[in-house]
């Protein structure tokens, strides 16, 4: 194998460069909530259920504080349960998770404090098109940050939709209305990744329910409502402000992980600059020893 030979100070700079591209995909920032498959963040008597022992789970669990999981059947998760200060849980039936229980977790603590952070930026944005509601079809990026504001619900049961776009495209619906129902739904995605999808479901009394096996990919954020999973397969993360329940054999795979932040243009400047100048002092020490 053989390798192009570079200027020194290019060597040095290209791995910049492309660190810096890779970090323009984009994704939805979640911040540390991230780090779950599934988290329930209300607390209190709020619960967060999962069983049947057919359940698959790719991904860590978090239970907000003084909140209730309940957790039987036999499954087992592939990941790690997050739990806060005073919730309590309930594991029976040979359940249990491959990287054990944290209890309290400040990660937790941190991932609700984001997720309501998240929710409140995203309905903030300004929207490239309102629609009454979502009933299927297919929607096709333009290129970067794509908002839907959404009057009625996502109702997408018995149909299909069909995300297109490419690394560069996020999707955020922002839905305003209460029931959202995914019953035996599938939501495709074409050229992008579920962690480029954000449904941002708004009100004290959004709900999502799906039924009858449906498939989702993307990132569903009830911040101050109920997620109600009945079996299928699911790419996806799920964040709840009230009840979070899993149940008739789910198969859910996290969609994020924890990502790290694009540096400001400031420091990747400073750091290109420096990065000449170092190159450019090897350069100088270099001539001087051929000129000795």
């Amino acid at each position: 194998m053989s390798f192009l030979p570079c200027r020194l100070s290019a060597c040095l700079i290209a791995p910049l460069l492309l660190g810096v591209a890779a970090a323009r995909a984009q994704f939805i920032d979640l911040g540390a909530a991230a780090n779950f498959a599934g988290l329930e963040m209300g607390g209190s008597s709020f619960t967060y259920t999962i069983s049947k022992v057919t359940t698959e789970i790719t991904g860590n669990v978090g239970i907000g504080p003084n909140g209730n999981f309940d957790f039987s059947g036999g499954s087992v998760i592939d990941g790690t349960i997050y739990a806060g200060a005073g919730a309590t849980l309930s594991i029976s039936g040979g359940s249990g998770a491959t990287g054990g229980i944290v209890q309290p977790s400040s990660l937790v603590t941190q991932a609700i404090a984001d997720s309501h952070t998240a929710a409140s930026y995203y309905a903030g944005l300004t929207p490239t098109q309102n629609l009454t509601s979502i009933t299927g079809g297919t929607f096709t990026g333009n290129g970067g940050l794509n908002v839907y504001s959404v009057s009625g619900s996502l109702a997408i049961a018995n149909t299909t939709l069909t995300l297109s776009g490419t690394a560069s495209d996020t999707f955020v619906f922002n839905i305003y209305g209460g029931g959202n129902n995914l019953s035996r739904a599938d939501i495709v995605l074409d050229g992008i990744s579920a962690s480029q999808v954000l449904f941002n479901l708004i009100g004290s009394g959004a709900q999502l329910t799906t039924t009858g096996h449906s498939n989702t990919q993307g990132i569903f954020l009830a911040e101050n409502g109920a997620i109600d999973i009945q079996g299928g397969t699911h790419t996806s993360d799920f964040i709840a402000g009230s009840s979070l329940t899993w149940q008739s054999g789910v198969n859910i795979t996290q969609a994020t992980s924890a990502v790290q932040p694009v540096p400001e243009a400031s420091a990747v400047a400073m750091s290109v600059g420096a990065v000449l100048l170092l190159g450019g002092l090897v350069l100088l020490r270099e001539k001087r020893r051929q000129a000795a």
